[in-house]
């Protein structure tokens, strides 16, 4: 019913003794933080690191790393002709570039 729910969402503590996991090869589980304007949100992402150990995405921030780099051409020609990011770099497709600096997306 309701009133469980309502207890869950004021204490999850209370209900989850464990990290939550999800136990089948090759998926992740993840949980979206939305904040208006980022109100408090640093200190509820340090919360939830400290008491769940989650590992935390900043997808804005992504993105704006993502911009500061060079697009990256939609198929990679022969080796060593364009530099490629590293794997922890994020990066955008031509296609991306345009489309968000455009404001398509």
């Amino acid at each position: 019913g309701e009133d469980p729910m309502r207890r869950f969402c004021q204490w999850p503590k209370r209900f989850l003794t464990e990290m939550p996991c999800i136990n089948a090869p090759g998926l992740t589980l993840g949980f979206v933080l939305l904040s208006p304007a980022s109100f408090r949100q640093a200190a509820l992402v340090q919360r939830l690191q400290d008491v769940y150990g989650f590992d935390v995405v900043d997808p804005l921030r992504l993105l704006q790393q993502a911009l500061k780099q060079p697009p990256m051409p939609e198929e990679i020609p022969e080796e060593g002709t364009v530099p490629v990011p590293l794997e922890t770099e994020p990066y955008l497709l031509a296609s991306e570039y345009q489309e968000l600096r455009a404001g398509k997306a």
